[in-house]
């Protein structure tokens, strides 16, 4: 198998883990309560909660990305992303939802083995389609990227809507290697830990294998060595996402999408 293999470093294993159980003692703060980041709030259809990102800058004459983020089971944590801050707010602004599903709706954000749509995906598509009306969304950069259970949705999307989005990448998910034919369609990036004890590397190794297959050339896999279910703790080390995303639409880093620092 192609694709490329990193070992980390163990004395960032464990700055890592410091900085991730730092996380995990940052409680979400309650519905409606300001996260004090400008330009961030918390939207709702009905009990559908979703953060709304719109960059300070915001000039209605000018068309902007759509980046869309799906969580892990249960993390509904408010990440404070890089996109949130300068310089990516001024260099690289966008415009980002983070739909929150509840560790109740057992459908999560859907899979690649099924056609049907999961119910928090089709809230998802509802804030999506508002969002759309409400601001100058440019609809030729739309961009989808998840962790975990959030990954495995984002192969679902690719698989039922591949022409929808600009690119994407999927961190520790598991993707149905016959959706090679619609992954092949999309610039996409696929992160997974060699050892991952949760969602097992063999669901990102297969799914990419289906497109190498084809002659895919718009796909790139990164394997660390070692890791287990955390690969999203070293994604942020990589410095820009692959050549195929900057394909005049947009140049979007990694930098700017991978912070894990939650807002106190």
């Amino acid at each position: 198998m192609n694709g490329e293999l990193f070992t980390p470093d163990p004395m960032k294993n464990l700055l890592t883990l410091i900085v991730l159980l730092v996380i995990i003692s940052c409680n979400e703060k309650s519905r409606g309560q300001s996260y004090n980041i400008k330009g961030y709030k918390n939207v709702f259809i009905g009990d559908f909660r979703c953060g709304v990102f719109i960059p300070p800058s915001y000039d209605a004459s000018k068309k902007y990305p759509l980046v869309i983020y799906l969580h892990g089971h249960s993390d509904t944590t408010t990440w404070n992303f890089g996109w949130y801050h300068e310089p990516a707010a001024l260099a690289d602004p966008v415009i980002l939802l983070t739909p929150k599903c509840p560790a109740s709706q057992t459908g999560g954000w859907g899979n690649s083995w099924t056609s049907e749509i999961s119910p928090m995906m089709k809230k998802t598509f509802e804030m999506i389609e508002r969002i759309k009306k409400e601001y100058n969304v440019d609809e030729e950069r739309i961009y989808i990227h998840g962790t975990s259970m959030g990954a495995i949705g984002t192969f679902g999307l690719i698989q039922k809507f591949p022409d929808m989005f600009t690119a994407g990448y999927a961190v520790c998910g598991w993707g149905n290697p016959e959706i090679g034919p619609q992954l092949a369609k999309v610039p996409f990036w696929i992160f997974h830990g060699s050892d991952d004890d949760v969602v097992p590397v063999q669901g990102s190794r297969g799914v990419y294998k289906a497109v190498m297959d084809l002659g895919g050339k718009q796909i790139r896999y990164t394997e660390f060595s070692g890791v287990k279910h955390n690969a999203w703790e070293y994604v942020e080390d990589k410095k820009s996402i692959p050549g195929c995303w900057h394909n005049g639409r947009a140049n979007l880093r990694i930098a700017h999408q991978i912070k894990y620092q939650a807002f106190a």
